[in-house]
């Protein structure tokens, strides 16, 4: 039996592990909401151990303490920074399918990427938007719900501009995808003649996704949450149009969605 399998097994049955992991999971919230300095440390660490505890099988003190941990979570996750958890997007959207997942994890990861959809729409919705057009049925209803919610609150603050930007970004990922899938119609074309997207934003209101549009800055994290402090950089380069000559690249395995 491996290590993980041995460490699973003892959570399963005792109790002083459990609580011990309760303790950590409390401390580490504790200090991402008084401050931000070691985000990038303590919030990765967190929330693998969140997901590690409620994915675990057991009896009914075990669901106990999984229940403690997502009310927790489900309690405090409002009061730590929105910008903390766009730098482990990854990590959250990793679990937001996860069969072996709580459900009610599930939904707190779902209103926690929410959150940050609606507070940094532009830059999150690179990582977000193709779980709309996926072709598993799960994630696209996750998908869906997530920008709903997010354009329902952008539509309560009056950030219409915001709210149609995420509405677009439906159409955008389709023509990506066709695009993809694009096979043509002799094997030796390396170029081909296409439309240019044509949605109901200017493509200009994207930020590209690039490196030096969605990174953070270097201070975002480094002080308390009340630091009115850039998150990203102010100016970055814009999109204007596609080519409409577009080269095709061999390749042995197509895109996946």
């Amino acid at each position: 039996m491996d290590d993980d399998l041995l460490r699973m097994e003892a959570l399963k049955r005792d109790e002083g592990c459990q609580k011990l992991l309760l303790d950590a999971i409390h401390e580490y919230v504790m200090a991402l909401q008084l401050n931000q300095k070691h985000a990038l440390l303590c919030l990765p660490r967190m929330l693998t151990l969140w997901f590690y505890i409620t994915s675990i099988e057991g009896s009914s003190i075990l669901r106990s303490n999984q229940e403690k941990s997502n009310a927790l979570l489900r309690d405090s996750f409002r009061n730590i920074p929105s910008i903390s958890f766009y730098a482990v997007l990854p990590q959250l959207v990793s679990r937001l399918n996860h069969k072996d997942q709580h459900q009610e994890t599930r939904a707190i990861v779902s209103a926690i990427l929410k959150r940050v959809l609606t507070k940094h729409c532009k830059q999150a919705m690179w990582s977000l938007a193709w779980l709309r057009n996926s072709v598993d049925h799960d994630r696209q209803c996750q998908g869906e719900e997530i920008f709903k919610g997010a354009q329902k609150n952008l539509q309560r603050g009056n950030d219409m501009k915001a709210h149609d930007l995420l509405m677009a970004t439906k159409a955008l990922f389709s023509w990506f995808i066709q695009l993809a899938k694009y096979q043509p119609k002799k094997p030796d074309i390396r170029t081909i003649s296409v439309r240019s997207w044509v949605g109901e934003v200017e493509l200009s209101e994207f930020l590209p996704p690039v490196q030096a549009a969605l990174t953070i800055t270097r201070n975002a994290l480094g002080g308390s949450s009340g630091n009115n402090i850039e998150s990203f950089p102010p100016f970055v380069p814009r999109m204007r149009a596609f080519n409409t000559q577009v080269s095709v690249m061999s390749s042995k395995a197509r895109p996946k969605n």
